[in-house]
């Protein structure tokens, strides 16, 4: 039997016992508990804020001059527009493919 199989037949906290090694089962965590625990690193969110500072075009990007960074609220603030780490595009609206789940996050342009 594969580890998945095994996975799917537990529930979370039992102790399985595989030859000998006795161990916890884990629930894996969903796209979006990843997103939100990327998002809890500054170092994160520094990263992606500054890669898609490089994908703007020239003129926007040169708005942001410096750019102030703003921790606490995830986001860049520039001259003419905000650069904002955010777990999905809209978060306050359900999964969709509109409304799509990655396990890093988005950066979203607020004008």
């Amino acid at each position: 039997m594969i580890a998945t199989e095994i996975e799917s037949q537990v529930s979370p906290g039992t102790m399985i016992n595989i030859g000998g090694w006795v161990m916890q089962a884990v629930r894996p965590l969903t796209l979006e508990e990843k997103a939100i625990e990327f998002g809890e690193s500054s170092q994160n969110v520094i990263k992606s804020l500054r890669h898609s500072l490089k994908m703007l075009r020239a003129d926007i990007r040169a708005d942001f001059g410096k750019g102030r960074l703003n921790l606490e609220n995830k986001c860049l603030e520039g001259r003419n527009g905000t650069l904002r780490w955010q777990v999905r595009v809209d978060p306050n609206e359900p999964i969709s493919y509109n409304n799509q789940q990655t396990s890093i996050g988005v950066v979203v342009f607020l004008a």
